[in-house]
């Protein structure tokens, strides 16, 4: 029985929750007010293989790639977040050449949360990074081979836009 009523309280105080939320017309209770702080940490790992044999007379190639994303910001006002970000990735690529690349990015950000809702929202999203680029590649058949090195730094800037869900008070997931 006591399962039965720890199960109905906690159905009444999430539903007490989301009316709350959805009744508020300010941003007392918005993910996307002054002073949140913002940590975001993101990644990905992908591994691809293309069989060329059966088309040609090359042979298979093999891909590997990682990409690490880290994010901190502060909501400097309402629906204003500014924050730094820190990106590595690395990709490579195996064949008759063998290529690989690694790319280190870093610098501030800034995102405008276009919403009304307090849950969810459209953000337009503005990025000047510092980008250091290293990539090497080798290999070849009997008639030719390459051994080339290329290294390159820069800044770079992007405007994007984005799609924020705020699942719980302080968990959201982003599509951007």
């Amino acid at each position: 029985m006591s399962k039965v009523l720890q199960f109905t309280a906690a159905l009444l105080f999430l539903a007490n929750g989301i009316t709350a939320q959805a009744d508020a017309d300010s941003l007392k209770i918005s993910s996307f007010r002054k002073g949140r702080i913002l940590v975001g940490i993101g990644g990905s790992v992908s591994s691809s293989m293309m069989d060329r044999s059966q088309i040609s007379k090359n042979p298979s190639e093999i891909g590997n790639n990682y990409n690490f994303d880290v994010k901190l910001g502060k909501f400097v006002a309402n629906k204003n977040l500014l924050g730094l970000s820190f990106n590595a990735s690395r990709n490579h690529l195996v064949g008759y050449v063998e290529s690989k690349a690694e790319i280190l990015s870093m610098g501030p950000w800034y995102r405008l949360y276009l919403g009304k809702n307090p849950n969810l929202s459209l953000y337009l999203q503005s990025t000047l990074h510092y980008a250091g680029y290293y990539g090497n590649s080798s290999g070849g058949q009997s008639l030719f081979t390459i051994d080339e090195e290329a290294v390159a730094s820069g800044i770079n800037g992007s405007l994007g836009l984005g799609i924020c869900y705020v699942m719980v008070d302080r968990i959201s997931f982003e599509v951007g």
